[in-house]
């Protein structure tokens, strides 16, 4: 049961924390891509 929650939680957290891989052109925002998932889900 340990085992099946853990393996949960780290799929949970990794779809949370996924990034999009850019090229460096893209990043060149105001914002500077400053807010994480975590930001965006808070907000």
């Amino acid at each position: 049961r340990r085992m099946i929650l853990g393996h949960v939680m780290s799929g949970m957290y990794s779809k949370m924390n996924r990034t999009k891989k850019l090229d460096g052109d893209s990043l060149e925002t105001p914002l500077k891509r400053c807010l994480t998932t975590f930001d965006m889900t808070l907000l």
